[in-house]
């Protein structure tokens, strides 16, 4: 089908031509992105905001399931030795790699500039350091070509899964926290309830979250 081609596109080069979400029009924008591209000299802040500025992968669950059964695997033979196991989990880490970086990096942008002063709450600071981490962690790890290299950046996804588990009951804090402020500063009367930037963003935020991850825990699982 169309769209089992797509998937099987956005596979081998970790972006492509499935359906996106958009950042501002830009040149950047409409460049795939490729794990590979990192400049030697480059800040993390620098390298945070080009790779944010990639396209994003919508994945359907459909095409999610079938690459989890294998049916998008290329059909000629491989030469390999390897399982189709095997290179099925090869496909979804090479994909992981290069599509999780894109989405890391633009919850760490948004984490920076969030409204209230929300940003500089705490809570809301160490969990912007966790996304940092695991963008870290998957730009720096060896591309998942063979079943060792799979091997090794499955546990590395693991560990990312572990770390964020706490990321709601932390950010509802600093939200906790931001209030604590803002009724120290403006009166014990002010409430958050109509702050709705605030609201904005975590209803995205925690959505966002929930893709990250599927697309994870699509690889953890059996």
């Amino acid at each position: 089908t169309m769209l089992a081609r797509a998937w099987r596109g956005a596979l081998r080069r970790g972006g492509g031509s499935l359906h996106r979400r958009h950042l501002p029009a830009s040149a950047a924008a409409c460049r795939l992105y490729s794990s590979a591209t990192t400049t030697r000299d480059e800040s993390l802040d620098a390298e945070l905001a080009r790779v944010a500025s990639y396209s994003q992968t919508s994945v359907s669950l459909k095409a999610t399931l079938d690459t989890g059964l294998g049916l998008l695997l290329p059909g000629e033979e491989d030469a390999s030795g390897m399982t189709r196991r095997q290179r099925t989990l090869i496909q979804i880490a090479t994909f992981l790699k290069r599509e999780l970086p894109v989405r890391l990096a633009r919850r760490v942008i948004e984490l920076k500039q969030l409204p209230e002063g929300l940003d500089a709450m705490p809570s809301v600071i160490r969990v912007r350091e966790w996304y940092e981490q695991s963008f870290v962690e998957i730009r720096r790890s060896k591309k998942p070509v063979d079943a060792e290299g799979e091997a090794e950046f499955c546990e590395l996804l693991h560990n990312i899964y572990q770390r964020h588990a706490p990321t709601l009951v932390t950010m509802a804090r600093g939200v906790h926290e931001l209030r604590q402020k803002l009724r120290a500063e403006r009166g014990e009367k002010y409430d958050l309830s109509d702050a709705a930037p605030i609201h904005g963003f975590l209803d995205s935020f925690y959505m966002s979250r929930i893709g990250i991850r599927i697309l994870i825990g699509h690889r953890e699982g059996p």
